[in-house]
């Protein structure tokens, strides 16, 4: 088949299992065509027929804001019918939904091409920024009219049915996924310098925590730096390591210092390869408000680490509660800062942990996932 794969190039979650859907898939022998505004974080590899193409805008006075939407239709037309694709699959509703409907009526009445698409949704396109008034009406109109509609968790499903009415059979789940192969910690510990690594990070033996994220306001990163506190203050010797970047991170930073937490939690920014960070940490900790999913909590768990999050949204669908880690109620910095403890002080739970999370992370493997990625591919094109 040959594939679109519309998608932002960042940080977040759609971004990347967009573009490890796009490797994937070109391994497996299809001719995939990654399509952002910029060369997306993870596009580090090229194996198979796997192309990028980017998406220029123009910028010009009279725009007080480039119309991104139209270069993006523009360009979706002109590689559809360069490359002949036979199908476009959208990650995040906004505003790729309505974008894609655009593509497909432009190529069927001016070119004679039928381009079905099918969008993924991945969190905060429909809990959040999509059901926001000046989206809503757009995203709903793509959505009903999508060939196809993938959800990342059956709890995202549930809000899309809620929040725009789309009828509950229309939509599939497929779970994100990793690929365990490279994610593993014996894969990770052919790096030379991780031994380094943790002495620089913990000089003194100390407990090694982590946290990735956006650094966004429902990442909630005060009450990890909260309860963090109180574990330091309970004689537990740890480090807290913090890495990613966002709107939050310089207001976490002063909290951190307000907290006298200057030495024990450092902030590393962004890193393209989270791999050797999560092979040397002892726990994972994610305090959001709201996740539809939490990639990162997988990524975490494939490399044997025991995870400590919030019960909320997707995250019980990834995460069982004292099987692959703990789970606390949102936004309670006691029970936070309890679980922690009790996962680096019995080193019985945290190796019984471990080891289920990485069991866990199989059952979400890229061989599993990407099958049912194509069976949905193939059955629209079959009209089944």
């Amino acid at each position: 088949m040959k594939i679109g794969i519309v998608c932002y190039p960042t940080f977040g979650g759609s971004g990347i299992i967009a573009t490890e859907l796009a490797h994937e898939l070109a391994v497996r022998g299809n001719e995939v065509h990654l399509i952002s505004y910029s060369r997306p974080v993870r596009m580090y590899r090229g194996d198979g027929l796997y192309f990028f193409h980017q998406i220029p805008v123009m910028i010009y006075p009279l725009f007080e804001y480039p119309p991104y939407e139209s270069a993006l239709v523009s360009r979706l037309v002109e590689i559809a019918l360069k490359h002949d694709l036979d199908i476009l699959h959208v990650h995040y509703a906004v505003p790729f939904a309505g974008a894609a409907y655009m593509t497909k009526h432009i190529l069927k009445q001016q070119h004679n091409k039928v381009l079905p698409y099918i969008v993924t949704l991945h969190g905060t396109d429909i809990t959040l920024v999509g059901k926001d008034k000046s989206f809503a009406p757009v995203v709903r109109f793509g959505l009903f009219n999508a060939d196809g509609i993938t959800a990342v968790s059956r709890f995202l499903k549930n809000e899309t049915v809620e929040n725009f009415g789309i009828p509950a059979e229309r939509i599939r789940v497929i779970y994100n996924f990793i690929n365990t192969t490279q994610h593993n910690r014996e894969y990770c510990k052919r790096a030379q310098y991780l031994d380094r690594w943790r002495r620089f990070i913990a000089p003194r033996n100390e407990f090694i925590i982590c946290h990735i994220s956006n650094f966004r306001p429902l990442k909630r990163i005060d009450v990890l730096l909260k309860s963090f506190r109180k574990v330091i203050d309970d004689g537990i010797n740890a480090k807290l390591v913090l890495v990613g970047d966002g709107p939050e991170r310089q207001n976490m930073e002063l909290l951190a210092r307000n907290l006298n937490l200057e030495d024990k939690a450092l902030f590393l920014g962004v890193q393209e390869d989270v791999r050797d960070i999560l092979c040397i940490s002892d726990l994972f900790v994610l305090t959001s408000e709201s996740e539809s999913f939490g990639l990162v909590l997988l990524e975490a768990m494939a490399m044997g680490c025991p995870v400590v999050a919030s019960e909320t949204g997707g995250i019980p669908e990834v995460v069982r509660d004292g099987i692959e880690g703990l789970l606390c109620p949102v936004n309670d910095v006691d029970s936070f800062a309890l679980a922690i403890k009790k996962v680096l002080t019995n080193p019985e739970l945290h190796e019984r942990l471990a080891r289920n999370a990485v069991a866990r992370a199989k059952k979400f493997d890229a061989s599993v996932v990407i099958p049912q990625y194509e069976k949905v591919y193939k059955g629209i094109l079959k009209n089944e």
